[in-house]
């Protein structure tokens, strides 16, 4: 942590923790690989590294990411479906983010592609009821980029609009947009959400 700190970040959207199981997947190179217990080990030891330094100018807070099942999409396409299991997810998949949480991991970044056909940025199940409430998550939630509105184009085509697609996104547990071409996209719908009580 202390040399990014030292260029002026303050926040690494790192480790990237997903489990693979397609080495066709195209992030392969950024994950510890194939191995749960192995990438639960050195999860830990990077979250030491990133946000362990006494000093509070010489840390920097983590974002472990992609939650969850990337390395596991179809043909191994980035923002493809992954087709898991609960018992997959328990057993493969979430005991990194469980062991980065146990860690006291920041931030968490949830991944481009969905589970089962329900997107993980619009998963209630995942972000609230297992890494909040079960897990006990006491972090934030960011978006991957452009994954907010990404439930509203052609690769989820879950909302109507990018008005709703904030709302479900938000309502299932997100915290923070990470990035659009017009920030308005985020702030503007979120704050009229919020006047309707939605």
């Amino acid at each position: 942590g202390e040399e990014i700190r030292s260029s002026g970040i303050h926040w690494a959207f790192a480790p990237c923790i997903d489990i693979v199981q397609d080495a066709r997947w195209g992030r392969t190179g950024e994950t510890y690989g194939e191995d749960p217990f192995l990438t639960s080990e050195l999860v830990k030891e990077a979250i030491r590294g990133y946000q362990g330094n006494e000093n509070p100018f010489k840390k920097v807070a983590v974002s472990v990411k992609h939650l969850v099942g990337g390395g596991a999409s179809v043909g191994g396409c980035n923002h493809a479906s992954a087709e898991l299991s609960e018992r997959a997810l328990r057993s493969y998949f979430l005991p990194p983010f469980k062991a980065a949480i146990e860690a006291g991991c920041m931030t968490i970044m949830p991944g481009h592609n969905d589970i089962t056909g329900v997107p993980v940025h619009a998963s209630k199940w995942l972000l609230t009821d297992i890494i909040k409430q079960e897990y006990g998550f006491k972090g934030f939630f960011i978006s991957d980029m452009g994954d907010v509105e990404n439930l509203a184009t052609s690769l989820h085509q879950i909302a109507e609009n990018q008005k709703e697609a904030v709302c479900k996104s938000v309502n299932a547990g997100l915290d923070m947009h990470m990035y659009s071409a017009d920030s308005a996209r985020f702030v503007s719908p979120l704050v009229e959400l919020v006047r309707e009580k939605k």
